[in-house]
Formats: structure tokens, C-alpha cells, sequence
């Protein structure tokens, strides 16, 4: 095999598995859509993660009175994240996850985190 050849099967192979990560991230999100519940989740921590090193919320959800761990990026970056203000430690917000696989889901980050009472029909 030629050099140029080469070149193109690793070009080929390296597109091929951007494109299956794309149809992954695609499927999740269309079964999030489809199969959405809506729950309440406590911000755990904001730390960096990832390459490029970017801002992730690590998060617990109440299911079926069990906490389920999470993580979302920190940016309303694709897929679309709801982040409309700054996560706080130790608050909770709204969590959609998708009832068909309970560890697909994303919390959204309002201006303000949920009120105590808005809370309580969830944790009682």
C-alpha cells in the first residue's frame, strides 16, 4: 500500500468514527426528547474535564427515591443545555432524564435554583 493510500484509510477510518460519535450523541438526544421525565437534582461540584479542559457540573438525581450521578458540561454548548445561570454547589435544579435509560440525562441550570418548597413534592 502506497503512502498516499495510507493516508486516505486513516483519513477514512477517523471520519468514520467522528460520524458514529455524531449518530450516538444524535440517538441519545432524540431518546431524551422522546422519553422524557422530569426530576430534581442537587449540584455536587464544578470542576474541569475533558480536552479542550472545559467546565463540568457533576450532579446527583432522585429516581425512585435512589440519587443517580451525573454530569453535564458547564457551557449551553451542543446539545443544547439549558444554562441560563451559574450552577451553585449544594442547590438543586430540574433534571430531565430519559425513563427508557436513567443515566441519560441533563440538569438544567435556570437563573435561580429551585425554592425549598418547590423541592419538597420530590424529596418528601
Amino acid at each position: 500500500m502506497t503512502e498516499n493510500n495510507q493516508k486516505i484509510v486513516v483519513l477514512s477510518i477517523i471520519g468514520l468514527i467522528i460520524l458514529l460519535l455524531f449518530l450516538f450523541q444524535e440517538n441519545k438526544e432524540s431518546s431524551l426528547s422522546e422519553n422524557q421525565l422530569t426530576t430534581i437534582g442537587k449540584v455536587v461540584d464544578i470542576k474541569m474535564c475533558g480536552k479542550p479542559a472545559s467546565g463540568c457540573i457533576t450532579f446527583a438525581y432522585l429516581i425512585d427515591g435512589k440519587w443517580i450521578d451525573g454530569t453535564d458540561p458547564e457551557s449551553a454548548a451542543y446539545p443544547e443545555f439549558v444554562r441560563e445561570g451559574k450552577p451553585e454547589i449544594g442547590k438543586y435544579y430540574k433534571v430531565v432524564y430519559d425513563k427508557t435509560d436513567i443515566n441519560n440525562s441533563k440538569i438544567l441550570i435556570t437563573k435561580k435554583p429551585l425554592t425549598e418548597k418547590q423541592t419538597e413534592k420530590y424529596l418528601n
